[in-house]
């Protein structure tokens, strides 16, 4: 296939309908997402607590209306800001648990 001049300006038109699509979808998405959104549903314990008052927590927590899953994670002292932490679904934690009695602690 020969490329003209029209055929690669019609390609490059093309590409960059694609990718403002694809910019104007993630923008919706980034819009839809929004606050997130938490609850408590239990408290199971803390694991460790830092000077700053910080409580690294086991808890079973809802994210944004979600069923509640085990979530491991730094909290502050009124529970309003959180780190990154790990969320792991019942089964996920049950395994977490085998393993770790496994490594006879």
């Amino acid at each position: 296939m020969v490329l003209t001049l029209y055929n690669t300006y019609v390609i490059i038109s093309h590409i960059n309908i694609i990718l403002f699509e694809r910019r104007t979808i993630m923008a919706v998405n980034e819009r839809e997402r929004g606050d997130i959104t938490f609850e408590i549903t239990e408290h199971i314990g803390v694991i460790s607590e830092y000077p700053t008052g910080w409580r690294k927590e086991l808890n079973k927590v809802a994210w944004n209306g979600g069923n509640e899953k085990y979530d491991l994670r730094d909290w502050d002292p009124e529970h309003e800001h959180m780190s990154r932490g790990v969320t792991l679904h019942k089964d996920e934690a049950k395994k977490l648990s085998e393993l770790l009695k496994a490594q006879k602690m």
